[in-house]
């Protein structure tokens, strides 16, 4: 065999990836989290509740608020970066700031962490008896649904906030 034809061999052997990691831009660029909570809507009698994404998903440049200063880079115009993932400690989460999110026209989704020694990652749950926030959390009432609900008063299945509730809080 001629140099040409090692060289040629060489050169196959290279080109088709043979002991190395071809990575594509998108995979350089963009980190797939995985779906440990995912982010569903919820559907009541009156009205949607809880949260939705977008048909193609939500993609944004990760920023996370840990602090008024933080809030106030995001919501000034003074970052140039958007649509931004805004990533938040459970404990931070409040209805004016998630509005004040929403109405800047930035962020294209909010991402909640958990700092819970508690929570298991291999389940994406933290056991109900365990898992305890600063505040009451919830996405919606004790007893979703409770004013069209087919059992009737007497029933004790019926979902009632201070008996049996659906989503304790």
């Amino acid at each position: 065999m001629d140099i040409r034809g090692v060289l040629s061999v060489l050169v196959l052997v290279v080109s088709s990836g043979v002991g190395s990691v071809k990575r594509s831009t998108h995979d350089k660029i963009f980190i797939n989290l995985p779906p440990v909570l995912m982010c569903f809507r919820r559907l009541n009698g009156t009205s949607q509740v809880g949260c939705g994404s977008d048909v193609a998903g939500n993609v944004g440049v990760i920023f996370v608020i840990d602090s008024d200063l933080d809030r106030q880079r995001l919501l000034s115009g003074e970052l140039q970066d958007d649509p931004y993932m805004v990533v938040l400690r459970a404990e931070n989460v409040s209805s004016s700031l998630l509005l004040d999110l929403e109405a800047s026209g930035k962020v294209n989704g909010v991402i909640v962490t958990i700092d819970d020694p508690n929570y298991d990652t291999e389940r994406g749950a933290v056991p109900q008896s365990e898992f305890q926030l600063g505040a009451p959390f919830s996405a919606d009432e004790a007893c979703p649904n409770q004013q069209f609900t087919l059992y009737n008063e007497s029933n004790p299945l019926r979902c009632q906030p201070n008996n049996n509730p659906w989503n304790p809080v």
